[in-house]
This record gives C-alpha cells, structure tokens and sequence, in this order.
C-alpha cells in the first residue's frame, strides 16, 4: 500500500469518525436500540432473502453481457463470484475489490483482460443507469421530500441529464469522438485519457448489440426495483408508515451519496442521508439510523457468507463453469 493510498484512507476514516460524531452525539442510543429490537423478525427476514433475488438479477445480466462476447457462464458460478465481490466490497475500504474480483472471474472464462473490464464496466453502468431513473420517477411521488429540500430537484435534473446521456452513448456509442478523446492529440491527463480509453472500448465492444442491451436494461431495472423494496420493507418492519412511492426517490438518492468516494464503506454518510431524508416523512434520527445499522448489519452478513465461498472456492473450478460459443 503506498503513501497516497494510506492517506487516502485515512482520511476517509476521519471524515467517518466525524460523521458519525456529529450525528450520534444527541442521539438517543436507548431508543436506537429499542427500535431495533422492536423490528418484525418475519419482514426482516423477507427484506434479507431479497438479497439473494439481487444476486440472481445480476448474474443474469452478467451473464447476458458475456453470451454477448461468446461466453456461456454456469448460473451458479456467477451468483458465487459476485458473493466473494461482496465479501471484498466489505474488506476493502472501497467498492473497487468487488470489481477487481468479477473482472479476474470474467477473464477466467475465457475473455481478454481488456474485455472482462469492458464487460463488469458496461454492467455497472447499465446499473446506474436504471437508478437514475428511477429517481427521476420518483420525483413524481415524493413532494414531501421535494419541499423540504428544495435543491434536489435540481439534483434530480442533474441524473436526468447523466442518464440521458449514458443511454445515448450507450446505445449509440460516439467512437470516433471518444477515440479522438482517449487519443494522443488531445492534452489531457493520464488517468481521464485511461478512463476514455475504457469507456470506448466498453462501448464499441457492444456496438450493434441492442437486442443484449435492452435485456440488460429490462434486468437492471428489476434489480433496482428490488434494492427499493428491500428498503421499503424494511421501513415496514420498523412501522415507519412511509409510503413505497417515496423510496423510489429516497433510495437512489441515498445510494449515489453513500457511493461518494468520502468515507470508508459508508460508514456516516448512511447515518446521516437516511436521517436527513426520512425526517421529510416524520420519521425520527433515532429511527433512521436504526434503519441505517440494520441495512449495514445486512451488508457485512452478505459479505460473511461471501467470505465462506470464497474460502470454499477452488481455483480450477472456472474450467468446468464455461463453454464458449
């Protein structure tokens, strides 16, 4: 680990420490605990199988986008992968290993290196993609959200306009322009020209391909609508009385803050959006942060159970999981 990443992280566990101070410091720890202990075990237990239906979306949509490239993965051996991408989505202080991890799985099967990264980077973005309008729905139904912060409909334009842009290029990848970009001519620096050089090749490599891509569209949407629900069901279990409707908005919104590359895990930032959001609808701090522990507490089990396959993962069983096409 070098110098720069060293105090990356520890910044990023400084501005945790402090999130979680400002916003614990008046908080009524009893109360979070009773919430807590108060929750419906039978709802909580619906809330953690929807899960596995998350694991099951996303291997078929991975396994879409690799058929597009000639690969035929087991079923089986992508939910595994993307559960050990879980278990070092919680070891590492960022979300990064969890790609490394499906990227290493995807070459394994057969692809270039280069490919695997295009195939996990057109996956990730079809994914926020979904999210992204599904935020833009949701401003429909969440006024009072929308009136007690008044900048996040301009937030909200913000995603928009990303997501009308992803899917245009997406769909209609401008390749000479971005390899003119990512290009030589152009002065900029290492890691954006790196970045455009991904982006392009990403694109290009399903250029025509629009049949895979709505299907994968179609799935990440079903995936984002379960992440959604999951959470609404949660805020069933905890009484919040908040209507479905208002998490189309709530959840993206805290989603896309918590992916803000400023903490560790997002420990703080969790506490502190579901805290600010669902304080819109009456719902206390003490309650949304019994919310926020809950989800977490989820989050490190997905990664405890990912932690035992890949334990339990052998290296040669890539051979027997792919056949080529």
């Amino acid at each position: 680990m070098n110098v720069r990443t060293r105090i990356g992280i520890g910044i990023k566990l400084l501005v945790s420490g402090l999130l979680i101070y400002v916003i614990l410091r008046d908080a009524d720890f009893y109360q979070i605990g009773e919430t807590i202990g108060s929750a419906s075990l039978p709802l909580l237990l619906v809330a953690f199988s929807m899960f596995f239906v998350g694991y099951s979306l996303t291997a078929f949509r991975w396994r879409l986008l690799l058929g597009a490239q000639g690969v035929t993965a087991r079923f089986g051996y992508l939910i595994r992968s993307f559960m050990v991408a879980m278990f070092f989505n919680n070891f590492l202080p960022s979300t990064v290993g969890g790609d490394a991890v499906r990227v290493y799985d995807s070459w394994r099967l057969g692809k270039s290196k280069s490919r695997a990264v295009s195939v996990i980077f057109v996956d990730r973005l079809l994914g926020m993609l979904a999210l992204t309008v599904l935020a833009v729905v949701g401003m429909s139904f969440a006024t009072p959200l929308t009136e007690r912060l008044p900048a996040l409909p301009f937030w909200v334009a913000g995603m928009t306009g990303a997501a009308a842009t992803l899917a245009y290029v997406i769909f209609r990848p401008p390749e000479q322009l971005l390899r003119y970009l990512s290009g030589a001519h152009v002065p900029v620096p290492g890691i954006f020209r790196t970045l455009l050089a991904k982006i392009t090749d990403a694109f290009v490599l399903f250029k025509g391909r629009h049949d895979v891509l709505w299907r994968a569209v179609l799935l990440s949407f079903a995936l984002q609508i379960n992440v959604v629900v999951h959470y609404y069901v949660l805020s069933v279990a905890l009484e919040f009385g908040v209507p479905l409707s208002a998490f189309f908005l709530i959840v993206p919104v805290a989603i896309v803050t918590m992916m803000l590359p400023i903490s560790i895990n997002g420990i703080g930032v969790r506490e502190g959006i579901f805290a600010l959001l669902l304080s819109a609808y009456g719902v206390d701090s003490e309650a949304a942060i019994a919310l926020a522990w809950i989800s977490y507490g989820f989050i490190l089990l997905q990664g405890l159970l990912g932690g035992l396959v890949f334990a339990l993962r052998k290296e040669g069983a890539a051979a027997t999981d792919v056949s080529r096409g």
